[in-house]
């Protein structure tokens, strides 16, 4: 470092007997392919001499994250190469020249959060969920020459509750990196759970139920989350602490049960006729169910009316 000071504090008085002066830095950062002598060094002469040197290629610019140290020998070989002589040149050069290329980084982290993003819009979510996707590969940052970066994500495999995105990096139109992200999918619900059991048949009230957020089991049924669907029914079975309410867990009340003696209506002309008769079987309001005369042991159908009596079906 001392000798190339020295160096460059004489250049004005060795340039007199040089046709140029060649000045190179100890560190240079390069975007090009190539090292070209007139983008890394100052070079100094009359034009006529300056061309001929400026586009002289000593070597290929290392790949991003690597780098090429010339020294001052390789730098006079190339000079010879192109018929320079060393009497020609004054060389400012320090023992090394540590040349790097500009590059770009892309972080892995970025490449799993645009997987996230592009699984997360082509799913479709019910209403009150959410779904949260962890990853579980983790790319690790990738150096790439500086430029324009694109990312593209395709669909990959899914199994189960798992999902991989095909993501491929490019930069300047050129793929510098290829490969799957999987994710694991969880999906999440605002729902209805069992505080208290209650058994077989019995009337399910508010007091039964809490709304808790669960994760949804791929395959199991739909668990109910409109509150309106718990409102006059009971349970079709006996259920547990901690159980969360379906569909199939309920139904409603009947304004009729099973083998209770009911009053059916029938209208002939003007004339209201009213009879007692057994149901077979429970229903609710606007429900037809089949009727046992109870003397003729003969059935029939009728339709249950909201005050609990029945209208004889045509």
């Amino acid at each position: 470092m001392r000798a190339c000071t020295l160096l460059l504090l004489l250049l004005p008085l060795l340039a007199g007997a040089a046709e140029f002066v060649i000045t190179l830095p100890e560190r240079v950062v390069v975007a090009n392919a190539h090292i070209i002598l007139g983008e890394i060094a100052s070079v100094q002469g009359d034009e006529e001499a300056v061309a001929r040197v400026k586009d002289i290629v000593l070597a290929p610019t290392p790949i991003p994250g690597q780098r090429y140290l010339l020294t001052p020998g390789m730098v006079r070989v190339k000079l010879r190469q192109f018929g320079i002589a060393p009497e020609e040149v004054t060389l400012a050069c320090p023992a090394t020249v540590e040349i790097t290329r500009k590059s770009l980084t892309i972080a892995g982290a970025s490449l799993v959060e645009a997987a996230r993003s592009w699984l997360l819009a082509g799913m479709a979510t019910a209403k009150g969920e959410d779904i949260t996707l962890t990853a579980l590969t983790k790319p690790a940052d990738i150096q790439a020459v500086d430029g324009a970066l694109t990312l593209t994500c395709s669909a990959g495999a899914g199994v189960g509750m798992l999902r991989s995105v095909q993501v491929v990096a490019a930069v300047n139109d050129a793929v510098v990196w290829r490969g799957s992200i999987s994710f694991r999918v969880q999906r999440y619900a605002e729902v209805f759970v069992m505080n208290k059991p209650l058994a077989a048949r019995q009337a399910l009230t508010a007091a039964c139920v809490a709304r808790e957020r669960r994760e949804m089991t791929q395959g199991a049924e739909a668990p109910l989350t409109d509150p309106a669907a718990l409102g006059g029914v009971r349970t079709t079975r006996a259920l547990r602490v901690g159980e969360i309410l379906t569909a199939a867990m309920l139904e409603a009340i009947p304004v009729v049960e099973r083998n209770q003696a009911v009053t059916v209506r029938a209208r002939c002309g003007g004339m209201l006729i009213c009879l007692r008769a057994i149901a077979c079987e429970s229903g609710g309001v606007g429900e037809i169910i089949t009727l046992r005369n109870g003397e003729s042991r003969r059935e029939f159908t009728a339709r249950i009316l909201p005050s609990g009596d029945l209208e004889l079906c045509e």
